[in-house]
């Protein structure tokens, strides 16, 4: 059992290293057939993978440049509209209100009326506070597999630009009977 919970605290902790190669791995393994065909056209290597990620990182700033304004955009338009929704079920709560209070009820209907008005108003407020909170922490998320993007490109690079002679160790530690 401890050593499970080693085991669970371990891939914890590496998770997002994990990732990191997983998606170079797989970067690499989508980048490699083009870096190919473009090595068999007598072109480089090198300047090969250098061009093949020139296209991938203008592709990938381009839509940045095109998606992140208009994220933003909503997002501003969302908090900017949220203070008028809550002054709207404000508005709405006080015109129950003056509503209500024209009708001849029981003093503990009133009461119980008002008690649980005002929790209502608490808890809109509490759920508005939790939505800008997800907001935030959706933004946080997008940033960090950004930054995750960006670690998996470097590492991809790393594995397209020393491709062969990590196959070559691999296959060293093969038996011969088994290399290929």
């Amino acid at each position: 059992m401890l050593l499970g919970l080693a085991v669970l605290w371990f891939l914890r902790k590496i998770y997002h290293t994990a990732i990191v190669f997983f998606f170079a791995y797989l970067i690499a393994a989508l980048l490699n057939p083009v870096v190919l065909r473009l090595t068999r056209r007598n072109v480089p290597r090198v300047a090969a993978i250098i061009a093949v990620y020139s296209v991938l990182l203008l592709v990938a700033c381009a839509l940045i440049l095109l998606a992140v304004p208009s994220l933003m955009n909503q997002v501003q338009a969302l908090l900017n509209l949220l203070p008028s929704y809550l002054a709207k079920a404000q508005d709405l709560f006080v015109q129950f209100q003056v509503r209500y209070e024209s009708l001849q009820l029981p003093p503990n209907v009133r009461e119980a009326i008002q008690t649980h008005g005002t929790q209502f108003l608490e808890k809109i407020g509490a759920l508005a506070g939790r939505g800008v909170q997800q907001l935030g922490n959706v933004l946080l998320g997008l940033i960090s597999w950004f930054f995750i993007f960006l670690a998996a490109l470097a590492v991809s690079l790393f594995l397209l630009l020393n491709m062969g002679s990590m196959e070559a160790q691999f296959y060293r530690l093969l038996p011969e009977r088994y290399r290929a």
